[in-house]
């Protein structure tokens, strides 16, 4: 059995760098783990204020680096429960003329929306261009969705495919309001 902990004898027969090396380890792990725990007490702390589900219905439109690529998100939530999301270049080209240009992705979800957290599960994932050439997948996330006002609200990563995304904040702006 691997003892992690040194006996006394041990510790004093081990040199100086190896003994900071150690405890730099140590404080590492520990920093780390204070981290997690209050990054993840802040993700689940009661949403202050949530808005009503009727308040996502439309289509919504974030501009952000996706994959090093400037995109614009149209995230289409729609009443029945689906939503589709396209991951569009050219960012300054105005809505009505985006139907032309390339995509990077597209998806459709079901999701659902409970005191200001929105789940997604995707059932179908295209990806038409990517720099990673990443074959259909499904997967399932989970967001907090905090209204900025009637028309833009910010969502933040809570779960999803991408750790790296996880805590990353969206702002999208409300593009068409679907009655």
């Amino acid at each position: 059995m691997i003892k992690l902990i040194p006996t006394k004898s041990q510790w004093k027969k081990w040199t100086l760098p190896t003994k900071i090396s150690v405890i730099g380890t140590v404080i590492g792990v520990l920093s780390f783990g204070t981290y997690a725990i209050e990054k993840t007490y802040n993700m689940y702390a009661k949403i202050e204020n949530p808005p009503p589900k009727n308040f996502l219905y439309g289509t919504w439109e974030a501009n952000e680096i996706e994959e090093g690529i400037e995109v614009t998100i149209l995230w289409h939530l729609k009443k029945d429960g689906t939503t589709t999301y396209e991951f569009i270049r050219h960012s300054t080209i105005p809505y009505q003329l985006r139907q032309k240009y390339m995509f990077i992705k597209q998806s459709k979800s079901s999701w659902y929306y409970n005191d200001g957290l929105i789940y997604e599960k995707t059932t179908q994932v295209t990806y038409v261009e990517s720099k990673y050439n990443r074959k259909a997948k499904y997967y399932e996330a989970r967001s907090i969705i905090h209204a900025i006002d009637k028309n833009t609200f910010e969502l933040t990563i809570v779960d999803n495919d991408n750790l790296e995304s996880r805590g990353n904040k969206r702002v999208y702006k409300r593009v068409i309001a679907e009655d």
